[in-house]
Protein backbone atom coordinates (compact mmCIF):
# COMPACT_ATOMS: atom_id res chain seq x y z
CA UNK A 1 0.00 0.00 0.00
CA UNK A 2 2.64 2.58 0.61
CA UNK A 3 4.02 4.29 3.61
CA UNK A 4 1.52 6.02 5.79
CA UNK A 5 2.78 9.14 7.48
CA UNK A 6 1.15 11.32 10.04
CA UNK A 7 0.13 14.75 8.82
CA UNK A 8 2.75 17.43 9.37
CA UNK A 9 1.59 19.85 12.02
CA UNK A 10 3.21 22.83 13.67
CA UNK A 11 4.68 20.49 16.29
CA UNK A 12 6.35 18.28 13.72
CA UNK A 13 7.72 20.95 11.38
CA UNK A 14 11.26 20.24 12.48
CA UNK A 15 13.16 19.07 9.40
CA UNK A 16 14.76 16.13 11.19
CA UNK A 17 11.40 14.73 12.29
CA UNK A 18 9.96 15.06 8.78
CA UNK A 19 12.99 13.29 7.31
CA UNK A 20 12.70 10.45 9.78
CA UNK A 21 8.98 10.04 9.06
CA UNK A 22 9.78 9.73 5.38
CA UNK A 23 12.49 7.16 6.19
CA UNK A 24 15.26 9.27 4.72
CA UNK A 25 17.40 9.08 7.78
CA UNK A 26 19.46 11.79 9.40
CA UNK A 27 22.57 11.08 7.29
CA UNK A 28 20.85 11.74 3.97
CA UNK A 29 19.26 14.89 5.32
CA UNK A 30 22.55 16.20 6.71
CA UNK A 31 24.37 15.65 3.42
CA UNK A 32 21.65 17.69 1.70
CA UNK A 33 21.98 20.44 4.30
CA UNK A 34 25.75 20.51 3.79
CA UNK A 35 25.29 20.84 0.01
CA UNK A 36 22.93 23.76 0.54
CA UNK A 37 25.38 25.40 2.95
CA UNK A 38 28.29 24.99 0.49
CA UNK A 39 26.33 26.45 -2.41
CA UNK A 40 25.18 29.34 -0.21
CA UNK A 41 28.82 30.07 0.68
CA UNK A 42 29.76 30.03 -3.03
CA UNK A 43 26.89 32.39 -3.86
CA UNK A 44 27.88 34.68 -0.98
CA UNK A 45 31.49 34.77 -2.19
CA UNK A 46 30.40 35.61 -5.75
CA UNK A 47 28.07 38.34 -4.52
CA UNK A 48 30.79 39.81 -2.34
CA UNK A 49 33.20 39.83 -5.29
CA UNK A 50 30.63 41.62 -7.46
CA UNK A 51 30.01 44.14 -4.70
CA UNK A 52 33.74 44.77 -4.33
CA UNK A 53 34.10 45.24 -8.10
CA UNK A 54 31.11 47.57 -8.07
CA UNK A 55 32.62 49.62 -5.26
CA UNK A 56 35.91 49.81 -7.17
CA UNK A 57 34.30 51.43 -10.22
CA UNK A 58 31.64 53.45 -8.42
CA UNK A 59 34.02 56.38 -8.00
CA UNK A 60 34.15 56.75 -11.79
CA UNK A 61 30.48 57.73 -11.80
CA UNK A 62 30.51 60.21 -8.96
CA UNK A 63 28.51 63.38 -9.53
CA UNK A 64 31.38 65.63 -8.45
CA UNK A 65 33.38 64.54 -11.52
CA UNK A 66 30.48 65.58 -13.72
CA UNK A 67 30.20 68.90 -11.86
CA UNK A 68 33.90 69.60 -12.44
CA UNK A 69 33.56 68.88 -16.18
CA UNK A 70 30.47 71.04 -16.50
CA UNK A 71 32.03 73.94 -14.59
CA UNK A 72 35.08 73.74 -16.87
CA UNK A 73 32.92 73.98 -20.00
CA UNK A 74 29.96 76.11 -18.96
CA UNK A 75 31.33 78.10 -16.08
CA UNK A 76 29.94 78.20 -12.57
CA UNK A 77 27.24 80.83 -13.23
CA UNK A 78 25.76 79.28 -16.38
CA UNK A 79 25.75 75.83 -14.76
CA UNK A 80 23.94 77.23 -11.71
CA UNK A 81 21.41 78.97 -13.95
CA UNK A 82 20.76 75.81 -15.95
CA UNK A 83 20.26 73.78 -12.78
CA UNK A 84 18.15 76.46 -11.09
CA UNK A 85 20.40 76.71 -8.03
CA UNK A 86 22.27 79.50 -6.26
CA UNK A 87 25.38 80.60 -8.17
CA UNK A 88 27.69 79.41 -5.39
CA UNK A 89 26.16 75.92 -5.31
CA UNK A 90 28.26 74.25 -8.05
CA UNK A 91 31.45 75.41 -6.31
CA UNK A 92 30.18 73.96 -3.03
CA UNK A 93 29.52 70.62 -4.74
CA UNK A 94 32.90 70.69 -6.47
CA UNK A 95 34.75 71.31 -3.20
CA UNK A 96 32.75 68.62 -1.40
CA UNK A 97 31.37 71.08 1.16
CA UNK A 98 27.82 70.09 0.23
CA UNK A 99 26.21 67.02 -1.28
CA UNK A 100 24.20 67.09 -4.46
CA UNK A 101 20.52 66.28 -4.00
CA UNK A 102 19.01 63.38 -5.96
CA UNK A 103 17.00 65.80 -8.11
CA UNK A 104 20.11 67.79 -9.02
CA UNK A 105 22.07 64.58 -9.63
CA UNK A 106 19.52 63.68 -12.32
CA UNK A 107 19.77 67.16 -13.87
CA UNK A 108 23.58 67.04 -13.80
CA UNK A 109 23.59 63.58 -15.36
CA UNK A 110 21.27 64.72 -18.17
CA UNK A 111 23.31 67.85 -18.81
CA UNK A 112 26.58 65.91 -18.76
CA UNK A 113 25.17 63.44 -21.30
CA UNK A 114 24.00 66.27 -23.57
CA UNK A 115 27.40 67.95 -23.31
CA UNK A 116 29.22 64.69 -24.09
CA UNK A 117 27.16 64.29 -27.27
CA UNK A 118 27.46 67.96 -28.21
CA UNK A 119 31.24 67.99 -27.78
CA UNK A 120 31.53 65.23 -30.37
CA UNK A 121 30.18 67.74 -32.91
CA UNK A 122 31.38 71.13 -31.67
CA UNK A 123 34.29 72.84 -29.94
CA UNK A 124 33.49 73.66 -26.27
CA UNK A 125 33.02 77.38 -27.00
CA UNK A 126 30.68 76.58 -29.87
CA UNK A 127 28.80 74.08 -27.70
CA UNK A 128 28.06 76.75 -25.10
CA UNK A 129 26.84 79.12 -27.82
CA UNK A 130 24.70 76.35 -29.31
CA UNK A 131 23.06 75.69 -25.91
CA UNK A 132 22.23 79.39 -25.51
CA UNK A 133 21.11 80.08 -29.10
CA UNK A 134 17.71 79.60 -30.68
CA UNK A 135 17.38 76.28 -32.47
CA UNK A 136 14.95 75.63 -35.33
CA UNK A 137 14.74 71.91 -34.41
CA UNK A 138 13.39 72.98 -31.03
CA UNK A 139 10.77 75.41 -32.41
CA UNK A 140 13.37 78.17 -32.04
CA UNK A 141 13.68 77.50 -28.32
CA UNK A 142 17.07 77.58 -26.66
CA UNK A 143 18.46 74.06 -26.09
CA UNK A 144 19.33 74.91 -22.49
CA UNK A 145 15.70 75.92 -21.81
CA UNK A 146 14.29 72.85 -23.56
CA UNK A 147 16.67 70.65 -21.55
CA UNK A 148 15.45 72.21 -18.30
CA UNK A 149 11.75 72.12 -19.19
CA UNK A 150 11.40 68.97 -21.31
CA UNK A 151 14.45 66.87 -20.50
CA UNK A 152 17.30 65.67 -22.70
CA UNK A 153 15.41 63.72 -25.37
CA UNK A 154 14.46 66.61 -27.67
CA UNK A 155 17.86 68.27 -27.22
CA UNK A 156 19.61 65.02 -28.16
CA UNK A 157 17.42 64.83 -31.27
CA UNK A 158 18.53 68.37 -32.16
CA UNK A 159 22.18 67.32 -31.69
CA UNK A 160 21.55 64.36 -34.01
CA UNK A 161 20.13 66.79 -36.57
CA UNK A 162 23.22 68.98 -36.16
CA UNK A 163 25.46 65.94 -36.70
CA UNK A 164 23.65 64.92 -39.86
CA UNK A 165 23.78 68.45 -41.27
CA UNK A 166 20.00 68.72 -41.29
CA UNK A 167 18.33 72.11 -41.40
CA UNK A 168 14.80 72.76 -40.20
Amino acid sequence: MGIKTAPITNRTRDVHEVAQRLSLGKGVLMSGVEKVKKSAVKISARSATKLERGADVLHLYRTDHQVVRLIEILGNNLLATMLGVNQSQPSMWKSGKERVSAENQRKISDLDHVMNRLLIELHPDQAVQWLQGNNPHLNFGRPMDVLILKGPSRVLDAIDALASGSYA
